[in-house]
């Protein structure tokens, strides 16, 4: 009788062992995937507006974001909204507001700022990642030029670009 018992109690402590472990995995696989978009809304001679939107891919709700980008010299915002904006130098980092920090699966979010100069968004972040998804890049390695056989010609523009910003690097 006593080992009967043993065994039961062995055979009811592994299924429980096993259903936690599914259920922990299955947690740890849900994750938000968030990206980050700028789209200019409108330009003029010294500067332009535009809006950031933030989509959640991925099968988590996100409860916070940050994105991050730097512009280039001459160029720095003026303004912005719907986010908590804070700078250094070239480099500028906006957080969720109190009210649009939780993006849900399938969701977006946006806030947006004024530029004066003309200079586009470059090393976009969002959360740590890439705005156009993935993971980060390594840092690039120095290597010496290798000469090329031909000079290629140039491809000649297609039409008028539209008013979406790419900002991946």
């Amino acid at each position: 009788m006593y080992r009967r018992s043993v065994r039961l109690l062995v055979a009811a402590g592994s299924t429980l062992l096993i259903a936690t472990s599914i259920t922990a995995l299955a947690a740890a696989s849900a994750a938000p995937v968030l990206t980050a978009r700028v789209v200019q809304t409108s330009t003029w001679s010294t500067g332009y507006g535009a809006d950031v939107v933030i989509t959640n891919s991925g099968d988590a709700p996100s409860t916070t974001w940050v994105v991050e980008f730097d512009l280039p010299s001459g160029t720095t915002v003026s303004s912005s909204w719907s986010s908590v904006r804070t700078q250094s130098g070239q480099h500028y980092r906006f957080t969720n507001a109190g009210f649009n920090g939780d993006i849900n699966p399938g969701a977006s979010e946006d806030f947006g700022f004024n530029a004066n100069g003309l200079g586009l968004p470059i090393n976009c972040t969002v959360n740590g990642r890439p705005c156009t998804g993935g993971t980060p890049s390594p840092s690039p390695t120095t290597a010496s030029p290798s000469p090329s056989a031909s000079p290629s010609p140039s491809p000649s523009p297609t039409g008028t670009p539209g008013p979406i910003v790419d900002v991946s690097t």
